[in-house]
């Protein structure tokens, strides 16, 4: 069956967690009830003075109440509306745990600036199956003190649940007009226009009630208000405090929640895992005439036109035409640039100045989405495109609507059509698409005539062309769907035990990304697939090529289905009227959590791997400035032994739009933040579980990841900054003293700047070159490191010692370290040693004489001084890009040094080039070099070292050839550098 809509504003739908939430049909209920409920009644245990039980009025606590008291539990509906209006929903009779006395919780509906009914529903609900509905409530101070903190819902609930009052004015009866007199001196008329709450709940009989309260003005001696009920003929004035909460906007409600909690801080895990960290500064530009350029982020004004299909709750294909108007949309040009289908707005848009546009920019997005169904015999209907009018023709810089223009030789034209399937209309009204021209399925004669027409005109006698198509298997468009599988997570046997080998009955855990059309998805994601004999056909393909593979990473590509699609497209058009602003970003950092197997020793032991790109790639980085920062997002204080994530002080507003990004500033800083979820590498005990039991802890797997976009402003006048969330789609106030490093630069804050990074155990060979007038000549140090174990004072190798005596016994790399030098070198000690014996190289051991310090020779010791004096030596400032262009051309080399790794550590050699660029400093150029052909890897030159530091390092190698003993406190030579 096919259903048609058309011009209608496509509904807005909210994804609910699943198995908890069941909005709509709670909305069913309570609606059906307004009509028919009555007034409020109720008894009383202890009649006090003064209480009219008649019309309502109750005690309770031996306090005079306007009506019964009422749980909050028995809550089903509070709506309140008043400068904010929202309502509380309560849930179907769906418990928030396993527990089915647990009342279900209120879910926050509200009315958004573009008017529509929206029930505050974050992404991270769908994202974290850890997620409660409960978890989105705003708490405050309790009244027993700062430790507790009570939901500010239960406040409010208390104060309609709970009417108390202590004074009853009274109306003039049957007098309108005096009524409202009466009413405004306490802000209760018409005119003032007072807080209306209306509540339904279910009294102790079950049945449905409603009440409606209206709140006026404080009363005179503070601390409560006055507040009328139902249509009654009286003003009740309390001082009942709680009532403050009807004031609140829906916002304030809503916990300023962030970044969901990370795993906890105990000797199992580190609290900074994260797999991805990314840092951006931004710049607005929001002035008219700004022109979009570079890597731009342009918002715009347009109207949104959407021509496309989708599948209705019973399966049926559903012809959809929506219409948004005036609405502000988000570009970012560089991902667009190079899209097939995206470069349209790149070409569009690029080089526009900011403000109103002389003409409108009509922008296309468009898919072969529209399925054919296919019959039994492998064929489908017969359709019948009845082309009436070419209304644009689509090209790589926009739209023409020009209506003297041909098709011509361009490829994709918009049309309206009429659609017909066997001869049968499928609508009384047209349809819009796109049509692709160079498509096999339309005949030679219908694309001459499509050619030849102009936009608006079609060149036949009858004014349309009706393109007739019977799609088989060999003739329709598919689109396809694959799975490339890049690591086998873990595997699972029937007794819940990990397995070596995915075999038949066991359960595998995969990561993948999806291949769409041979585009892949910009990020992987985690599945399980348990194999059995009951598979479905694209669950089988996944089981086959998984089976007997192991543990780790693999490259397996799966086809799994095909989309079989007409030759019409929906489209998206986008009508740009104006220009709002732009921003380019500036990337800050990346990094992420590595495991101890795959950190590079080259770094050292940093638990933070650069991910950046261009020049700051081969900088490591601050592991403490990182951690840190990962701390902060995970909600981790120096105290703390659990992650509670990131929270704000208070939600300011809900929702992320371009407008509330502009208004609040958040504009300028943009953080990527990932958390790990499902981490694995648990040994089982016999008969245990993953939380029974810790092992190794050096490495970990993770499951899934959670992702969070935090917008950031620069800090406020107070001290704090605002921060909006998008996966919880709130905007919050923080306090701005922990966000510091926002306006510091990479340099300044996340590198660490120590020339040579990695311990001399990770070192196979150093290779100086020196090309000084007096210092000069190319010296190779080989180190020989040997793993010998000390026990009791004396050095053992490894088979000389029982198991009890490794045990107790230390590992130390003893080191012995060859030097030699190649072509014309310096006359030095060592020189001459050599030239004495016969030598081409020499041992530093040897050289030193025999004597050992601590089972090294002192030449070997003098050398790691060396090493660590590399170690020790600080970049001291950062170039402009003129100033190193400069000194690469002009300056005078003074030096190369390469290191390059042990034997296991990987086929590269890190480089170093020192240049003499002024009196006072020494630029060096540090790049990665392949051993084996030679090819150089994110070469960085942006920093400089110190004259005087440069010549310590020269002249502590120059004492060790003249033999003699160094430390990093020996004072360096003078050189002529």
């Amino acid at each position: 069956m096919i259903v048609v809509k058309k011009k209608m504003k496509k509904p807005l739908i909210i994804a609910i967690l699943a198995g908890v939430l069941a909005v709509l049909t709670v909305l069913a209920i309570v609606l059906n009830t307004l009509l028919d409920s009555g007034a409020a009644s109720g008894g009383t245990e202890e009649e006090p003075i003064d209480i009219i039980e008649s019309i309502g009025e109750s005690v309770y606590n031996k306090t005079a109440v306007a009506y019964p008291h009422v749980e909050q539990s028995s809550m089903e509906l509070i709506s309140i509306k008043g400068e904010y209006e929202y309502s509380f929903i309560r849930l179907e009779s769906v418990a928030d745990t396993e527990d089915d006395d647990e009342e279900s919780p209120f879910v926050i509906a509200y009315t958004d600036e573009f008017g529509n009914d929206t029930v505050y529903a974050p992404d991270i609900m769908d994202e974290d199956s850890n997620f409660s509905y409960t978890d989105v409530y705003a708490t405050t101070e309790g009244d027993l003190g700062s430790s507790v903190a009570i939901y500010k819902l239960n406040y409010l609930c208390t104060a309609i649940g709970t009417p108390y009052f202590n004074g009853r004015i009274p109306l003039t009866p049957n007098d309108y007009e005096a009524n409202q007199r009466e009413l405004a001196a306490f802000g209760l008329s018409t005119q003032d226009d007072p807080i209306t709450i209306e509540m339904y709940y279910y009294d102790e009989e079950g049945k449905l009630n409603d009440v409606t309260l209206k709140i006026g003005e404080k009363v005179i001696t503070g601390g409560g208000y006055y507040f009328t009920v139902d249509s009654r003929p009286y003003i009740y004035s309390t001082t009942n405090p709680y009532f403050d909460y009807v004031f609140l906007s829906y916002a304030d409600y809503i916990k300023p929640m962030l970044i969901a909690e990370g795993l906890p801080q105990d000797n199992a895990f580190e609290p900074y895992l994260t797999t991805d960290f990314s840092q951006w500064k931004n710049t607005l530009y929001d002035e008219e005439g700004d022109v979009v350029a570079g890597d731009a982020t342009v918002i715009v004004k347009a109207d949104k036109y959407d021509a496309s299909f989708d599948v209705n709750k019973d399966g049926d294909k559903v012809y959809d035409y929506n219409t948004e108007e005036d609405r502000s949309y988000t570009f970012d040009l560089m991902k667009y640039k190079d899209d097939p289908i995206g470069k349209r707005f790149y070409a569009a848009l690029m080089g526009q100045a900011v403000g109103t546009l002389t003409s409108p920019i009509a922008v296309s997005q468009y898919n072969f989405s529209t399925p054919v169904t296919m019959g039994a015999d492998g064929k489908s209907a017969e359709y019948t495109y009845r082309i009436k009018r070419i209304d644009s023709i689509l090209t790589d810089n926009g739209e023409i609507y020009d209506g003297s223009v041909k098709v011509g030789d361009n490829e994709l034209i918009k049309v309206t059509y009429a659609l017909y399937l066997d001869g049968d209309p499928i609508a009384i009204d047209d349809f819009s698409g796109i049509l692709d021209l160079s498509s096999s399925l339309i005949t030679d004669e219908a694309k001459q005539i499509l050619r030849d027409s102009t936009v608006g005109h079609l060149s036949t006698a009858s004014g349309h062309l009706d393109i007739k198509l019977t799609y088989t298997e060999d003739t329709v468009k598919k689109n396809q769907v694959s799975l490339l599988i890049t690591e086998i997570i873990e595997i699972i046997d029937s007794e819940n035990k990990a397995t070596d080998k995915v075999v038949s009955g066991t359960t595998v855990m995969f990561r993948y990304y999806t291949v769409t059309n041979g585009k892949m998805s910009a990020k992987s994601e985690t599945s399980y697939i348990t194999l059995s004999e009951e598979l479905a056909e694209d669950e089988a393909a996944i089981a086959k090529a998984l089976s007997g593979k192991g543990v780790g990473e693999c490259e397996i590509d799966i086809e799994v289905y095909n989309i079989d699609c007409e030759i019409m497209a929906g489209y998206t058009t986008y009508m740009v009227e104006e220009i709002s602003y732009f921003y380019t970003t500036e990337k800050i950092v990346s990094f992420a959590f590595v495991q101890a197997s795959d950190r590079d020793v080259y770094y050292g032991d940093n638990f933070f791997e650069n991910t950046m790109d261009g020049k700051y790639s081969m900088y490591a980085l601050n592991a403490s400035a990182c951690q840190a920062v990962v701390r902060l997002l995970g909600g981790l204080n120096e105290s703390a032994t659990t992650s509670l994530g990131l929270s704000g002080t208070k939600t300011v507003d809900v929702g992320i739009t371009p407008e509330k990004l502009k208004k609040y500033g958040l504009y300028s800083n943009t953080i990527y933040f990932e958390l790990p979820r499902g981490i694995t590498d648990l040994v089982y005990e016999d008969g245990g579980t993953a939380d029974d039991f810790f092992s190794d802890l050096a490495d970990y797997t993770y499951y899934d990841t959670l992702g969070f976009t935090l917008y950031i402003s620069d800090e406020q006048i107070d001290g704090t900054r605002y921060i909006a969330s998008d996966a919880y789609d709130v905007i919050s106030i923080i306090d701005g003293e922990d966000f510091v490093f926002l306006d510091e630069s990479f340099t300044d804050f996340y590198a660490r700047r120590s020339i040579v990074l990695t311990n001399i155990s990770a070192i196979d060979k150093i290779t100086l070159d020196f090309t000084m007038d007096d210092v000069y000549g190319t010296y190779s140090n080989k180190l020989i490191h040997n793993e010998l174990y000390a026990y009791n004072g004396k050095l053992y190798r490894k088979d000389q010692l029982t198991e009890d005596e490794l045990a107790m016994s230390t590992v130390h790399d003893s080191i012995e370290v060859l030097v030699t030098p190649s072509g014309e070198c310096m006359d030095t000690a060592f020189s001459q040693y050599l030239d004495e014996n016969g030598y081409t190289y020499g041992s530093l051991h040897a050289f030193y004489g025999k004597e050992t310090i601590q089972f090294e020779s002192r030449g070997t010791q003098n050398f790691k001084e060396f090493t660590e004096a590399l170690f020790f030596t600080y970049y001291q400032g950062n170039l402009t890009e003129d100033e190193i262009a400069d000194g690469l051309e002009n300056g005078t080399r003074l030096m190369k040094m390469t290191v390059k790794l042990y034997d296991g550590y990987g086929a590269y050699q890190y480089a170093y080039e020192f240049y003499r660029i002024s009196e006072r400093r020494v630029m060096v150029k540090l790049y990665r070099e392949n051993i084996v052909d030679g090819d150089t890897k994110n070469e960085v030159s942006d920093f400089y070292i110190s004259t005087m530091a440069f010549e310590k390092l020269v002249g502590l190698y120059l004492q060790i050839l003249d033999g003699k003993d160094i430390s990093n406190d020996t004072p360096f030579v003078d050189l002529d550098v």
